[in-house]
């Protein structure tokens, strides 16, 4: 009896050293890896999509990217064992965007763009459980097909049957707001902080000689636009179709010859 306790001893003894030389081994491995910065935070489906919502949510709730689903979702209490198996599985995932009330940050929507790997019988479990757990939590969970172009009126209306807009203007924070000033007998010159760049003529979506209708649409988020003079620069006196977006939307359209005042 006294000879299989040693031996147990002496396996128990070799079984920690083994360990440690493993716990050593792997701390190496991370010593020698390097880490670098990504060169985007969103792929460019994820951008062209917080564009147009942008425009949708227009300042009165404020979105997030890539947020870990643990950080919106908690588990009730229950057993020490049943909580930490509930929370694993909430652990690791993530909601591609989530809407929140502008004070409190007080999650509203959970949002997920569905792509291709969505058909995958792994993928299709996981939108099923995080669809339940929306549902038990009480947090409306809006998924979207990932499109090469999203209209932000749509999306307004798919958020507006989940929660409540204020009526009237949308409510923009102040810091990006353009001041406007209007003078008697002249188009109204938007005053934008000097901080801000230039208008770059690369960035309009139509030709400059190109004609557009009365009242367009932003081309690029398919939202209102507000008609606007250049003061400054090399575009100084030339007016455009600016979106009411910007600086979030930078969508631009000239005014046509035959339009102008």
């Amino acid at each position: 009896m006294q000879g299989l306790l040693i031996v147990a001893i002496v396996l128990a003894i070799i079984i920690v050293i083994a360990a440690q030389r493993l716990r050593r081994r792997d701390d190496a491995a991370v010593d020698d890896a390097r880490y670098v910065t990504k060169p985007v935070l969103l792929s460019a489906a994820e951008r062209a999509f917080l564009s147009a919502l942008e425009s949708a949510v227009a300042g009165q709730y404020r979105i997030f990217a890539m947020v870990r689903v643990a950080d919106v979702l908690s588990v009730e209490a229950v057993s020490r064992g049943r909580w930490q198996s509930a929370f694993n599985r909430i652990n690791a995932k993530h909601f591609d965007f989530v809407i929140c009330e502008h004070a409190e940050l007080s999650p509203r929507i959970a949002i997920e763009l569905n792509d291709g790997s969505h058909r995958r019988a792994d993928r299709r479990r996981r939108d099923d459980f995080l669809r339940n757990a929306c549902q038990q939590a009480g947090l409306p969970l809006l998924e979207v097909p990932v499109s090469s172009r999203y209209r932000a009126d749509v999306l307004r209306r798919q958020l507006q049957a989940l929660i409540d807009f204020a009526p009237g203007d949308a409510r923009r924070p102040a810091r990006i707001e353009p001041r406007i000033e209007p003078t008697p007998n002249v188009p109204v010159v938007a005053d934008r902080p000097a901080a801000a760049p230039e208008p770059d003529v690369t960035t309009l979506l139509v030709a400059a000689g190109a004609t557009v209708a009365a009242e367009p649409r932003c081309p690029k988020c398919d939202g209102e636009v507000q008609r606007r003079r250049i003061d400054t620069g090399r575009l100084a006196g030339r007016e455009f179709w600016l979106c009411r977006a910007f600086p979030v939307c930078a969508g631009m359209l000239p005014v046509a010859a035959d339009t102008a005042p």
